[in-house]
């Protein structure tokens, strides 16, 4: 019986370069435009408490909720 024409044998690689082979040779291959970029500086790095500022003023809205809430309840 005969397959058609897009189906592989088990095993088979179709084209001419397996997956592999040709992801590494695309690898390898360094683009010019590559070579000519500066390398990224490491930012630096944060204080400890960076965090705590934000989620003060964050808690703000939900505070003044909350006494509303109260305030208004009573």
């Amino acid at each position: 019986m005969a397959r058609p024409l897009g189906e592989q044998t088990r095993g088979q690689i179709a084209g001419r370069h397996a997956p592999l082979e040709f992801w590494l040779e695309q690898d390898g291959a360094l683009a010019p435009d590559d070579l000519a970029l500066p390398p990224a500086a490491e930012p630096a790095p944060m204080p400890g408490g960076w965090w705590i500022l934000p989620v003060l003023v964050m808690a703000l809205p939900t505070w003044g909720l909350i006494i509303w809430l109260f305030i208004g309840a009573a």
